[in-house]
Parts: C-alpha cells; sequence; structure tokens
C-alpha cells in the first residue's frame, strides 16, 4: 500500500547523510550537479531523485527586460553575500581587470572588506550599496550590462537568474544551476571555478551587438523558470512517489 505521506529529503551535507540517502523515499535537488553526487556518491537511485531548477521573482519575469544599450553595456553588477564560497576575491580581481564602472551589493558591514580588495582606481569606479527591496534590485539589474557570479559552489545560485530575468550579461562558474541554465556564449558565460582571469575574459569577448543577442538570449531563458512551474514539478514528484 502506498504511504500517505513520503518522507523526502532536501539537499545537504550532515553526518546522517547515507542514512537519509538510504531511506528517504525522495530527494529534491535544484541541479543536475546536486542530483549526480546524490547518485554518484551517495547511491541514490535516480528515479528518486528530482532537479527542480528555482525562479526569479514573478514581478521580474511579468514586465519585459529593458534593452541593452551603450549605457548598460558599460556597467558590472555583483550581488552577494561577503562569504568565501561566493568568491568575493574573484569577484574584486575581476573589477580590478574591467574597465567599467562596477556595482557590488551587499551587507553594509563588510562594505571596508570589499574595499579592501580592490585598489584606489578600482574603488573610485566601484558603488558599494546596503542590502535593498526586490524592487531596487530590479532596477539595478535594469541598469547593468554584466553581472559577476564566480562563486566556488552553489547549489542553485538564484541571483544569476534574476539578472538573467533582466536582460544581464552573466558571468558564472560552471557549477550549481549556472551550469543547467546558461548556454556559454548564447544566453551567458560559463567559466571554470576560480578562474579569476576567465571571468574577466568572459566580459571582454563581449562586444556590443554579441551582448544584445545575449541579454535578449538570457530574458527569453530566465522565462522558462516559474515559481508555477516549480510547483507543478514538486507536486508531480510528490505524487510519484506516493504510488
Amino acid at each position: 500500500m502506498a504511504r500517505q505521506t513520503p518522507r523526502l529529503a532536501p539537499k545537504g551535507n550532515s553526518q546522517a547523510a547515507h542514512a537519509i540517502a538510504r531511506e528517504a523515499d525522495g530527494h529534491i535537488v535544484s541541479s543536475t550537479l546536486d542530483a549526480g553526487f546524490l547518485a554518484g556518491r551517495l547511491g541514490v537511485p535516480r528515479e528518486k531523485i528530482a532537479v527542480i531548477p528555482q525562479a526569479a521573482p514573478d514581478d521580474y519575469l511579468q514586465t519585459p527586460a529593458p534593452p541593452m544599450t551603450p549605457e548598460r553595456f558599460s556597467r558590472v553588477l555583483y550581488v552577494g553575500q561577503f562569504a568565501f564560497v561566493k568568491a568575493p576575491m574573484i569577484v574584486a580581481a575581476a573589477i580590478e581587470r574591467l574597465p567599467m564602472r562596477a556595482t557590488w551589493v551587499c551587507d553594509r558591514a563588510h562594505h571596508a572588506s570589499v574595499r579592501a580588495l580592490l585598489s584606489p582606481a578600482a574603488n573610485a569606479r566601484l558603488e558599494l550599496l546596503h542590502w535593498t527591496s526586490q524592487d531596487e534590485l530590479r532596477d539595478l539589474y535594469d541598469a547593468h550590462g554584466f553581472f559577476l557570479f564566480p562563486s566556488f559552489f552553489e547549489g542553485f545560485g538564484k541571483a544569476f537568474l534574476e539578472a538573467m530575468s533582466r536582460g544581464c550579461v552573466v558571468a558564472a562558474s560552471d557549477a550549481g544551476g549556472m551550469h543547467d541554465v546558461i548556454r556559454h556564449g548564447e544566453n551567458g558565460a560559463l567559466v571554470p571555478v576560480g578562474d579569476v582571469e576567465a571571468v574577466a575574459d568572459a566580459v571582454r569577448a563581449v562586444d556590443f551587438d554579441r551582448a544584445v543577442r545575449m541579454s535578449a538570449a538570457a530574458a527569453r531563458t530566465a522565462r522558462e523558470y516559474t515559481w508555477t512551474r516549480v510547483a507543478r514539478d514538486l507536486t508531480a514528484f510528490y505524487r510519484q512517489r506516493q504510488r
């Protein structure tokens, strides 16, 4: 007889990982790389794993992304916690190499640490902002042409999809959800994890005409990922595992 309430385990690392892998009726992850870890390292059968990518906020998807303009093309943005896993040192090194105006959004408590990573010349081109509302963040995405996301690790990494939904050309590590969503050279750029030069080169390689095409492709791609789809896929997986 089918169970009434399946035991579904979120992704995560703990001492109980192997027990969870053995006992759970299903596992929900956000990227194929996570699914590969569960299957390859923990022996979870593929049919017990659902890869359900996340989505940008509905408001970001319901209005068209603004077109790429010369003003947007001259600006690069980063949004993220000041934490090692987010690779702030690589963000800073890329900004040093790019002769563009830059904006960095993180907690105000870490602004001095960000400044310390940059030369005086790079600091002069950088605007540091504290966390803000979703509406104001959307305006920031809309004002920038490029978005850096060189994390060492991401489960999914929703910020890159937010940026894509507003037409930013994203240069991201080949990790997490970026690995599944970004098609290199078409709707963004994927770079090896930890490669500073590759991040800067990925931006420098995009001229304005190519940025226009990639921006439009990024916005189209992001609209394939909605929270309605997430709810539908989650419901379908729960029902499947109840059988």
